[in-house]
C-alpha cells in the first residue's frame, strides 16, 4: 500500500478515537472536531514517525493531548457545565432508561476535572494501561492511580452508589 493509501486508511479507521479523545479534552464538540482536523494534519505530515511508532494509536493520541495542551493557550476555553459532552454508547432495548443512564452519566462527567476525565477515557474507554496512561500525560503512574480512584468516588457519590471499600 502507497503511503498516502495507509496514512488514509490510518485516518478512517482511528477517526471515531480521535473524536472520542478530543471530546474528552475540550468538553465542546465544535471544539473537538477543530482538535481532531489539526491532529490530522499533523498525523499526515508526520506519517513516518507515526508509522514507525511501537503504538501508533498511543503515538497520536499523544499528539492530540500535546495539540490541545497548546491550542488551551490561544484558544477561549468557552465551556459551560451543561455544554460539556460525554461519549456517547449505543442505545439498549430500554430507551428510556438507557437515555436517563447517560443523562445521568453526562452530569457526572461535569464534576470531574478535565485530567480526571482524560484519564478516565484512556483507562477504560481505550483500555490503557496505568503505565500508559502516565507516559501519555508525562505523568507518574501515582498521579494516573489517584486521578482515576477521586474520579471513581466522585462518579460514585453523584450517582449515589456505594463503594465498598
Amino acid at each position: 500500500m502507497t503511503g498516502d493509501g495507509a496514512v488514509a486508511e490510518f485516518l478512517t479507521g482511528n477517526q471515531v478515537r480521535l473524536s472520542r479523545l478530543a471530546l474528552v479534552l475540550s468538553g465542546d464538540h465544535h471544539l473537538a472536531q477543530d482538535l481532531v482536523q489539526d491532529t490530522m494534519v499533523k498525523i499526515v505530515r508526520k506519517w513516518d514517525a507515526v508509522r514507525r511508532s511501537e503504538d501508533p494509536a498511543g503515538y497520536t493520541a499523544q499528539m492530540m493531548i500535546n495539540q490541545w495542551r497548546d491550542s488551551t493557550r490561544s484558544w477561549s476555553r468557552r465551556r459551560t457545565r451543561e455544554g460539556l459532552a460525554v461519549l456517547d454508547r449505543p442505545e439498549d432495548d430500554d430507551h428510556a432508561g438507557a437515555l436517563l443512564d447517560r443523562i445521568s452519566l453526562r452530569q457526572a462527567m461535569t464534576l470531574l476535572t478535565e485530567k480526571q476525565r482524560l484519564v478516565l477515557y484512556l483507562r477504560y474507554f481505550e483500555d490503557r494501561s496505568v503505565r500508559e496512561v502516565a507516559r501519555l500525560l508525562g505523568c507518574a503512574e501515582g498521579t494516573v492511580k489517584s486521578q482515576t480512584s477521586a474520579a471513581i468516588r466522585r462518579l460514585h457519590r453523584h450517582l449515589g452508589v456505594s463503594i465498598d471499600e
